[in-house]
């Protein structure tokens, strides 16, 4: 059996942190060390923190829970390094959780497989909005300077990569690490607050030789519920330290993406009429030359519409297309921010699917799929990022 420890910094409401400790006493299924850390939440959260390291779990394994306090916040990276100088070094793994987090079955158990190889540093899970239960992260992409949640709001059982698959870096809502790379390579650096610590680290962890992995049998839900003081203020600051630390070593992993979820779909030989609705505009334009290169796509020619639109609205297709597109006889893709944009057309797919079927909707997060696969009244995740 494997020792694992488990460091949480709570910020938290005492609601969401209730649900979150409800789900993390009934799915300890190996040796673990718990080690809270009160950033700053309050005498009662605290109260609630030492009451939870009393309780009988239901495991024959053994558990201890040990609470460190903070009387004022001092972010995510001091309060992880606070418990990382407590730990128990005798430990197996180590999991980074947030307070906000709602924990499945046996994942600890699933998290074991994905170290097998000695190079795997660090394994994360899939991430689920619990509002909707659509993808919120299963690991970070990289298309020019801009990192994303890979395939946000999708469908979980759409995801194309195989078990487990290798990504730069995911989140440290719920991310694993193997403890001699905790060992190699030190503590957090707690320049940066609240916001991008978890990217530098899993950076630093690449740097020295480890890969990272993402398992997406372990799914879990995440609330993305106080995120700790000062973060928005901070997030300019941390991405540019981020930039400086770790520029040369991002790498352009977009596409290998996006070509996994095209590759699921049956295309055909169509040719395309393409409309770009994007705000970002070096991604747009540089997924749209990869596009125009990808051997199963032939897309005659773009139609620039992002002047009208916001990558945080939504995209109304008969507001900004010629009102005798949706009579084309050939298929059209649309290239946008994010694919919930495109949610609020009901009327013009009913119009549309008299005449074709196979228009492809393709976003700046690695998704890719035919707008009749997104006729729903309900879709799993409208989370605009």
């Amino acid at each position: 059996m494997a020792r694992f420890t488990i460091i949480v910094p709570v910020f938290q409401t005492r609601e969401i942190l209730r649900l979150f400790l409800d789900s993390l006493r009934q799915t300890i299924s190996q040796d673990t060390d718990i080690i809270f850390v009160n950033d700053g939440s309050g005498p009662y959260v605290q109260s609630v923190l030492q009451t939870f390291g009393q309780q009988n779990f239901p495991t024959r394994c053994s558990v201890r829970a040990t609470v460190l306090e903070h009387r004022v916040s001092q972010g995510a990276a001091v309060s992880i390094n606070a418990a990382l100088k407590r730990m128990d070094k005798a430990c197996d793994y180590v999991v980074f959780l947030d307070s906000d987090t709602i924990l499945l079955d046996k994942w600890q158990d699933q998290l074991l497989p994905a170290f097998a190889a000695p190079d795997i540093g660090a394994a994360g899970g899939m991430l689920l909005y619990p509002q909707s239960g659509g993808i919120q992260c299963c690991g970070i992409t990289y298309c020019g300077s801009s990192g994303r949640h890979l395939y946000l709001n999708a469908l979980p059982d759409m995801l194309p990569m195989t078990s487990p698959f290798e990504v730069q870096a995911t989140v440290f809502a719920f991310c694993c690490f193997r403890l001699d790379a905790i060992k190699e390579i030190g503590l957090l650096d707690e320049r940066f607050f609240n916001g991008y610590e978890d990217l530098d680290y899993q950076f630093r962890l690449r740097e020295a030789g480890y890969r990272i992995v993402t398992v997406p049998e372990i799914r879990q839900y995440h609330w993305e519920k106080s995120n700790g003081a000062h973060r928005e203020f901070n997030r300019k600051s941390n991405l540019g330290r981020f930039w400086k630390k770790h520029g040369q070593f991002v790498r352009d992993d977009l596409f290998s993406f996006l070509q996994a979820r095209l590759e699921r779909l049956p295309l055909g030989k169509n040719s395309y009429d393409a409309f770009d609705f994007c705000e970002g505009r070096a991604d747009a334009m540089a997924v749209r030359s990869w596009l125009n290169g990808y051997p199963e796509l032939d897309v005659d020619n773009w139609t620039d519409v992002s002047f009208a639109c916001r990558a945080q609205h939504s995209i109304w297709l008969p507001e900004l297309l010629d009102s005798g597109m949706v009579q084309s006889r050939r298929p059209l893709l649309f290239l946008c921010d994010q694919m919930v944009q495109m949610l609020d057309n009901q009327y013009w797919w009913n119009l549309r699917s008299g005449f074709h079927t196979e228009d492809l909707i393709v976003d700046l997060y690695g998704n890719a799929l035919f707008l009749s696969q997104f006729q729903h009244s309900f879709w799993p995740g409208k989370k605009i990022r």
